[in-house]
């Protein structure tokens, strides 16, 4: 892990060291933004916009004309070793101007505190050398909020060369003047953070007197301004290498290659726990130590510029593991030997960290084995190898024993036949096969079961499907069943399916209205028929007679209605077999809506209330 430490030199050594080095630039410090609206502005610009509606700020810029001894200022901090400069940019307009610059020349001072103050120090610059080298159009203006897309002051960038220039650690302060050619300012913009009221801690300079830069909406606002310091960072890295493993007793070097970079002038190098070292003070030291330790390589440059970096040497020990292999006839081991009877060996090989390994071997020598098996199959027969055999006979096959040697198997084998029979059921609606087969209608079937072999026996089943007729025709109030000579009897749907004593004629009438079905034996079978809705035998309740039900027949919903105020109501609606299906209670009421679930067919809506008893018929589409 690294951690750059700095120290102060003289500006005036710095210098020296640096002056004459280049490398590409970057930004070292910004302190901007300039613009805080994207694309908002004139011709698809970004726009710089003063808070006047939303904070009532006043201040659109800053006056910093060197013709009239006009300043501003603002910190900035260097939080590295050293700085090497190349470029500041500044930013400013002149109201009225094109987007073609009307600035003519920048100059500024860069101090150790803030300008002017006792015992501030300027250490770059001055205010009459013209330092700028390009200015150019920003690509933003700066607005008001009730002015965007006004492109009278278009922002620019002015750039200024810093020859020789480079700053160590530490917060300084830089103040500028700008010259153009238009009447107006130059001014210098404020930093632009969106939605924000104060942007900074600058200042500016009227004539000879500083005071801060507050906006003069308010008068409290503190105002920062922006600015770009470009350069390079001047620092030293330390590489202290890859970490490694050790044996016991060994040494190596240790360090990167190279084991420092960068940096200004020679590099010093120092390495903690010097005495596992040769030298603490070599780039690449030969290390000795005897347990694992952690070394720190501090790499110093010629300003006192500090980089570290760590790296372990881990010391491995020799290992030792025991085997127990079980083999057959003979074993080679891991360091090459061969060993062909049982017992307990040493090898001695190098570990992954280099080091000895060595190895205990309790050996197991086993030797091949033989047997007989007696199997016996249906068709084929699959052997311990993975051979098929289809005929009976004696066999050979070899395979790993339990001990990973060969095993020979004698197979004696039997391979047993089909068989067949027939049989010839009579059955009522279903009948089921030996197999497990469910079959419905009359004929020849084959059927596969496994007989005491435990091989296939092959059934046919000449089937006969003896049926019973169980409809049931109505003349008036007459129920005939349609099956002839047959026995039957009939039942009362309405009350559980009970028998009605008596009523084993082909026809019945019923004495009472409601749901009736008859039990038929044909063919010596029996079924039931559906239950028959049975109205006007003169036994109904007079009093439900005009109760209604709507829609009728319905897709759903089915709504009862009564036509008088029932105290309390039970509706309970059951299908052509007479299985309640569903059921539904109201107190107080003149209608009912239901919403049963029911499939299509026909269905009884039977109806009590207060003591009185109906049955209406529904059809469900």
């Amino acid at each position: 892990m690294k951690k750059l430490y700095t120290f102060k030199k003289p500006l005036a050594l710095i210098a020296a060291i640096c002056a004459a080095g280049t490398m590409n630039a970057q930004v070292l410090f910004d302190n901007g933004p300039y613009f805080n609206s994207v694309g908002t502005g004139f011709s698809g610009a970004n726009e710089s916009v003063l808070y006047t509606t939303t904070f009532g700020m006043g201040t659109i810029g800053f006056g910093h004309q060197s013709a009239l001894f006009n300043r501003v200022a603002d910190d900035f901090v260097n939080s590295d070793c050293v700085w090497q400069i190349d470029s500041i940019v500044f930013f400013g307009y002149q109201t009225g101007s094109p987007v073609t610059s009307t600035f003519t020349g920048v100059n500024f001072r860069i101090w150790d505190s803030v300008p002017d103050v006792v015992g501030s120090n300027v250490v770059y610059g001055d205010t009459t050398t013209n330092r700028m080298t390009r200015t150019v159009f920003s690509g933003a203006y700066r607005i008001t909020e009730t002015t965007t897309g006004n492109s009278t002051r278009p922002i620019m960038r002015n750039v200024c060369t810093t020859p020789g220039l480079t700053l160590q650690a530490g917060t300084f302060w830089i103040d500028w003047a700008s010259l153009g050619s238009l009447a107006s300012g130059p001014w210098a913009p404020a930093r632009t953070p969106a939605n924000q009221a104060v942007t900074g801690n600058g200042r500016q300079r009227i004539g000879s007197v500083w005071n801060p830069a507050l906006d003069g909406g308010t008068g409290t606002p503190a105002q920062g301004f922006p600015f770009i310091i470009y350069g390079t960072v001047v620092q030293p890295t330390a590489s202290a290498g890859l970490d490694i493993n050790f044996c016991s007793g060994d040494s190596s070097a240790i360090g990167g290659s190279p084991s420092g970079t960068g940096g200004t002038g020679l590099l010093t190098y120092s390495w903690s726990n010097a005495i596992e070292l040769n030298n603490a003070t070599a780039a690449n030291p030969v290390a000795s130590p005897t347990a694992t330790t952690t070394f720190v390589l501090t790499v110093t440059d010629a300003l006192s510029c500090v980089d570290m970096d760590t790296m372990v040497v881990t010391i491995l020990q020799p290992t030792t593991n025991t085997l127990s292999p079980v083999v057959c006839s003979s074993y080679l081991s891991p360091e090459g030997n061969t060993y062909t009877t049982s017992g307990t060996y040493m090898d001695t090989l190098v570990n992954a960290a280099g080091c000895d390994s060595v190895i205990t071997i309790n050996l197991t020598v086993n030797m091949p084995t033989t047997s007989t098996i007696n199997p016996s199959a249906c068709y084929s027969y699959v052997s311990p190898e993975g051979n098929t055999y289809t005929s009976s006979g004696t066999y050979t096959d070899v395979i790993p024993n339990m001990s990973g040697c060969d095993s020979t198997i004698t197979i004696n084998l039997t391979i047993n036949g089909t068989t067949t029979a027939s049989i010839s059921p009579v059955s009522c609606d279903s009948f089921v096969s030996p197999s497990g087969m469910v079959l419905t209608a009359s004929g020849m079937y084959m059927d596969t079961i496994a007989n005491m072999n435990g091989c296939d026996s092959v059934l046919t089943i000449n089937l006969t499907i003896n049926t019973v007729d169980t409809g049931v025709s109505m003349s008036g109030v007459i129920l005939t069943a349609d099956a002839v000579a047959a026995m039957y009897q009939w039942i009362n749907c309405d009350s559980g399916m009970t028998v009605i004593a008596g009523a084993t004629s082909q026809s019945y009438m019923p004495l009472v209205d409601g749901n009736y079905a008859v039990i038929v034996t044909e063919n010596s079978c029996t079924d039931t028929s559906a239950c028959i809705m049975v109205l006007g035998t003169g036994l109904g309740n007079s009093v439900l007679d005009n109760a209604s039900l709507y829609p009728n027949p319905t897709n759903g919903n089915v709504n009862l209605l009564f036509g008088h105020v029932y105290n309390e109501v039970n509706v309970i609606i059951t299908d052509a077999q007479g299985r309640e299906v569903y059921t539904q209670n109201a107190n107080g009421v003149t209608r009912m809506e239901m919403n049963p679930s029911l499939e299509s067919g026909i269905y009884f809506v039977n109806i009590y209330a207060d003591g009185n008893v109906a049955t209406k018929q529904l059809i469900r589409q």
